[in-house]
């Protein structure tokens, strides 16, 4: 079952980065296309025109992100070790993940990269809420130590148990299934620390800071995986 949900999210996720790559195309595009706008010299028309097709290219690179999150609960939900192990990556990219994914603190990392020019109030919003999640960050890297901590003495009798006898009995089974449990409410609450830190620092953008980082995040994406890429055609590591 655990290779079959790897083996499936696997190509779903392949094909989602190359929805990204495309995705991040047109992002690219739209900033150089809006770079050379003169306003002074568009109607009214034609600037609503371009602010939809912003609005609405926006609104499917969330959709993009969305069915990505909601895609990895499903898998969740089935066999979080699965998430955990992260076989689609490459090593280079299975070292920098916690919890099962980015830390949110990267969007932070990620907003000077994009040359937003924010405004001091812009500035001082985003502050506020890198405070809130690097708060929700320190929990949860305490809560997945805590439970990496505890979980050998927790199932070692039942692994001995499973060495002697052949099979894991009811109580051992009980005790597996709450780890698994506990594993997985910990990376769901994760990814919802990541959507909270990227959707509160976008409500603090315009459209277009929106769209620079968005290319800023894909672009992290594209690069990090290309650096793993390449460290495994060098025999550097192995996906």
């Amino acid at each position: 079952m655990a290779n079959n949900d790897a083996e499936s999210f696997t190509s779903f996720f392949q094909s989602w980065m190359n929805r990204q790559n495309d995705f991040r195309e047109e992002l690219l595009n739209t900033i150089s296309s809006y770079a050379s706008d003169r306003p002074e010299s568009m109607t009214q028309d034609e600037l609503t025109s371009r602010d939809q097709r912003i609005t609405d290219l926006l609104s499917r690179v969330r959709l993009h992100y969305l069915e990505y999150f909601e895609t990895k609960g499903r898998l969740i939900e089935a066999d979080v070790y699965t998430i955990l192990s992260s076989t689609w990556l490459t090593s280079y990219e299975r070292v920098t993940l916690w919890v099962g994914g980015f830390k949110p603190g990267l969007v932070f990392r990620v907003v000077p990269r994009a040359e937003l020019e924010l405004t001091p109030d812009q500035e001082t919003r985003i502050e506020a809420v890198l405070e809130e999640i690097m708060a929700d960050e320190i929990w949860l890297t305490e809560e997945h130590s805590r439970i990496q901590r505890e979980a050998p003495s927790i199932v070692a009798p039942y692994v001995t148990e499973a060495a002697q006898s052949g099979r894991i009995g009811t109580e051992g089974e009980r005790v597996m299934n709450s780890l698994k449990s506990a594993f997985a409410t910990l990376v769901a609450c994760a990814d919802r620390v990541r959507v909270k830190a990227t959707t509160k620092v976008i409500a603090i953008l315009n459209p277009i800071q929106t769209v620079k980082f968005y290319v800023a995040m894909a672009t992290h994406q594209v690069r990090m995986r290309e650096l793993g890429l390449g460290m495994m055609g060098m025999g550097m590591g192995s996906g």
